[in-house]
């Protein structure tokens, strides 16, 4: 079900940690980290009878709620628990205001259009806005809104809710990965000038 994709899309909030053991969720037998953890947990969840895929449900989820669902088989829990719980309180009650409730009317209204569905998502959720502002410009990326027209594309092998005529045009997610690939590589291949980094942005790069 898209509702259940939906459930993590808004979830997908990076945070930096020096720990060297990381947030670990168990599932059938297998350890999982980063994002796989977050969709781990779910499907534990859900197998549980947690109805995840439900907005009225993660509409009120509480924070105790939300911290048993994502408990980590490490000491080192999840990271931006309440950040995370709040997007999941936003997204439910944008849902049930505008498409009611019901993750596949968000869908359908975009016509297999996965353009459309990203914008429609940064449009109606401020935590799927991905922006910030630098020299006076409005800098977008969409990070997050683009994740859940791909993953619906991913999962459901390009038919039904995954069908998009133009799912070619979404952009490489701006990911921490993305950029120290471009960095790393600028410096290999100096003639590149895919892009350009602050001097003293590489120095920081370096001392971490």
């Amino acid at each position: 079900m898209p509702s259940t994709l939906f459930f993590l899309s808004p979830l997908c909030l990076y945070s930096r940690s020096d720990e060297p053991t990381l947030f670990t969720v168990r599932y059938r037998n297998k350890f999982w980290t980063g994002y796989r953890a977050l969709e781990a947990a779910a499907s534990r969840a859900i197998e549980a009878g947690t109805p995840l895929h439900r907005p009225s449900y993660f509409g009120h989820m509480s924070l105790a709620q939300l911290e048993e669902v994502f408990r980590s088989e490490t000491h080192v829990p999840i990271p931006l628990l309440e950040q995370r719980l709040h997007c999941l309180h936003e997204v439910a009650s944008v849902l049930q205001e505008h498409c009611g409730g019901k993750v596949s009317r968000l869908v359908e209204i975009c016509d297999k259009d996965a353009v459309r569905l990203a914008h429609q998502l940064a449009a109606s959720f401020p935590c799927f806005r991905d922006q910030a502002t630098y020299d006076g410009q409005t800098v977008v990326f969409l990070k997050r809104a683009q994740i859940f027209p791909a993953d619906l594309w991913n999962r459901f092998g390009g038919t039904r809710y995954g069908e998009f005529r133009n799912i070619g045009d979404l952009t490489m997610f701006a990911d921490y990965r993305y950029n120290t690939l471009l960095f790393f590589h600028k410096l290999n291949k100096r003639h590149l000038s895919l892009t350009c980094f602050d001097s003293e942005l590489i120095y920081l790069i370096y001392s971490q």
